[in-house]
């Protein structure tokens, strides 16, 4: 048994902000990065699969995460970048930049989905 009488202490009475019924929540800044690791780790999972992809996808592949990826390398003199020749980038450090490229465009996809979530929200409870 608790020996304060502290209305915070108390589970029965959550503590209540006074602009609104509601109980206070602390904003979580970190759901989206870690939900992000989730779609980042399918779209790896699927990368690794032995499949013949069709010729679309991979030009989408490689416009979308190659070519970043190896701006990226290339910008921070990691090696030089050729689609037609030899490749200077280690493979290693090459694929962890692609899979860096793709948690972004996972996590702008997971901020995207939130950001639709809280205005549907925000127009159903209007529309009540």
């Amino acid at each position: 048994m608790p020996s304060t009488n502290h209305p915070s202490s108390d589970p029965d009475h959550p503590i209540v902000s006074s602009k609104s019924s509601k109980p206070w929540r602390k904003p979580r800044f970190w759901a989206p990065f870690v939900w992000a690791t989730i779609p980042t780790a399918i779209a790896t999972g699927f990368g690794c699969l032995p499949n013949e992809w069709p010729e679309q996808l991979i030009d989408i592949f490689m416009i979308s995460l190659v070519v970043p990826a190896a701006l990226i390398c290339e910008a921070l003199g990691f090696g030089h970048f050729s689609i037609f020749g030899p490749n200077t980038i280690p493979d290693w450090l090459f694929i962890t930049v692609i899979i860096g490229v793709l948690y972004l465009y996972c996590l702008i996809l997971v901020l995207i989905v939130r950001l639709l979530t809280a205005a549907t929200k925000t127009l159903f409870a209007k529309a009540r």
